[in-house]
């Protein structure tokens, strides 16, 4: 009964590991689907909101605080 247990454990491990090991992101980096960065003022980043009617991601990080950081 016991190895039946092991073996039931271990499979599901295997299964586990292999299932998160290398996820399938179909990632569009550099495209116009993907996700376009703007370097500038927060007035331009405004102004290409509403032209585009989208909304603006702001990424606030921080090296010094734990809590942003991780």
């Amino acid at each position: 009964m016991p190895s039946k247990i092991v073996i039931a454990f271990s499979a599901i491990a295997m299964v586990a590991v292999y299932a998160f090991a290398n996820p399938k992101v179909d990632f569009k980096a550099d495209t116009e689907e993907g996700i376009q960065f703007h370097n500038g003022t927060w007035e331009e980043a405004i102004q290409i909101a509403k032209k585009e009617n989208k909304l603006i991601f702001l990424n606030i990080y921080a090296t010094w605080c734990d809590l942003v950081s991780n």
